[in-house]
């Protein structure tokens, strides 16, 4: 594996880091000073820099756990960017807090996680093999069936309440 990241940073100040040399992901820096509002509507971040993640390999950007605690979120959970993106990386922020987030430049507000990944085809089948688990999903494992009620809608259920 390449453990190379190539980066364009035209402002050397913005360049991603990592604090300890084992640390999973890079930070990112923001390029700007702005106040997210509190009406969970999002902000649009341009980080300012361009990356070449080496094939076979994804990025993935999540928040950073201190400012996650404070409502800060990326507006779609986890960023993902594919190996063949060149553009600037944006970031989808959105305050999920009562008062006003403030962001500085130069505050590191996200991380950049490098992840292997398997590329792979789809085929399509009539049957799937057979697993212990089987077709069993949320809470399958640890919650009885009958401590959950809801409406069924399809195969999923909205409104999902413990009894």
């Amino acid at each position: 594996m390449n453990n190379e990241l190539k980066i364009i940073c035209k402002d050397k100040e913005l360049m991603p880091i990592k604090k300890h040399t084992n640390d999973a992901g890079f930070d990112l820096i923001s390029p700007y000073s702005v106040t997210l509002s509190n009406n969970n509507s999002i902000t649009k971040l341009d980080m300012q820099i361009s990356i070449a993640i080496p094939k076979g390999n994804m990025g993935l950007i999540v928040p950073r756990s201190g400012l996650g605690t404070r409502g800060l979120k990326i507006a779609n959970t986890v960023g993902v960017i594919d190996s063949d993106y060149r553009g600037n990386i944006i970031l989808n922020l959105i305050n999920t807090d009562r008062i006003r987030i403030k962001i500085e430049r130069g505050d590191r507000i996200a991380q950049l996680i490098i992840v292997p990944i398997t590329l792979c085809d789809l085929k399509l089948v009539d049957n799937l093999d057979k697993t212990v688990r089987g077709s069993g999903g949320f809470g399958s494992t640890g919650i009885k069936k009958s401590e959950i009620k809801g409406e069924t809608v399809g195969k999923t259920v909205r409104k999902a309440t413990r009894k």
